[in-house]
C-alpha cells in the first residue's frame, strides 16, 4: 500500500511529466472506475445489502418486543431513519430542490376534526393576500438567496479550475494551484451548509418566503460591502 501511495506522489511530483497527462490520466481512471462500478452495481448491491441485513435485524428485534414498550417504538424509528437515510451527497443535491418534501401529517390536529385552528393567512383580508400572497419556503430559493456570494465565489474557482490546463494560464505550480482550488471549493461548500442553515434558523416571516430572501440578500449585501471597505483601506 505504501508503494502505491509512494508511487502515486512521485507521478505527480515528476516535473519531466507534463501537467495535461498528470491531470487526464487520474480523470481517466476514475472515470473508468465509476463506469466499471455503474455498469456492475458493486456499490449498489453492497450497500444495499448492508442495509437490508440491517433492517432485517431491526424486525427481529421488533418482533421480540412489546408493540407499546419504549425499545419497539425506537427500533421502529431506527429502521425508519435507515430506510431513509441519505449520503452527503444527496443532501448537498436536496438544498438545491425546487419542491418541499412531504410534511406529512399534523399531529397537532386530531384525528376525526372537522374545524381545525384557524391559520393566520385566514384571517388576512383578502387584498393582501392578492397583493403579496403568502408563499412557502424551498430549498433551492433558501439556499441561493441565503449563500449567493458564496455560490459566486464557487463558480469563480470552478471556471479557473477548468482554465488551469490550459497554457495561457500563468501559474507557476499548477498542481498545487489544481489542489488549492480543490480545497477552497470543499471549503466554500461547507460554508454553503452553514449559512444556509444559519438562515434557516430563522421562520417564515408572515408566512411569506420572498421576505426571508430578500431579507438574506440584504444581509449579504452588508457584509459584502463590509469586507470590501476594510479591504479597500488595508491597501
Amino acid at each position: 500500500m505504501m508503494d502505491i501511495i509512494s508511487g502515486v506522489v512521485q507521478y505527480f511530483s515528476n516535473k519531466s511529466i507534463s501537467l495535461v497527462p498528470k491531470i487526464v490520466i487520474p480523470l481517466i481512471l476514475i472515470l473508468s472506475a465509476y463506469l466499471i462500478n455503474d455498469y456492475y452495481g458493486l456499490l449498489y448491491y453492497y450497500s444495499n445489502g448492508l442495509k437490508v441485513d440491517y433492517i432485517a435485524k431491526i424486525e427481529e428485534a421488533k418482533a421480540m418486543s412489546d408493540s407499546t414498550s419504549l425499545t419497539y417504538i425506537y427500533l421502529d424509528e431506527m429502521g425508519y431513519e435507515a430506510i431513509h437515510r441519505e449520503n452527503v451527497f444527496q443532501k448537498t443535491l436536496s438544498l438545491f430542490s425546487a419542491s418541499n418534501k412531504p410534511a406529512g401529517v399534523d399531529k397537532s390536529i386530531k384525528i376525526g376534526e372537522e374545524n381545525p385552528p384557524m391559520n393566520s393567512k385566514d384571517a388576512e383580508p383578502n387584498w393582501l393576500n392578492q397583493i403579496f400572497p403568502p408563499l412557502e419556503r424551498t430549498p433551492l430559493w433558501h439556499t441561493v438567496t441565503s449563500t449567493t456570494l458564496l455560490i459566486l465565489l464557487l463558480l469563480v474557482c470552478a471556471i479557473y479550475l477548468i482554465s488551469l490546463p490550459f497554457p495561457f494560464v500563468e501559474v507557476d505550480n499548477k498542481w498545487l494551484s489544481f489542489l488549492g482550488v480543490i480545497l477552497c471549493m470543499a471549503f466554500l461548500v461547507g460554508l454553503v451548509w452553514v449559512v444556509q442553515w444559519l438562515f434557516g434558523l430563522i421562520p417564515v416571516i408572515l408566512s411569506r418566503a420572498y421576505l426571508n430572501y430578500t431579507f438574506a440578500v440584504f444581509v449579504q449585501y452588508l457584509c459584502g460591502v463590509i469586507v470590501y471597505r476594510r479591504l479597500k483601506k488595508t491597501n
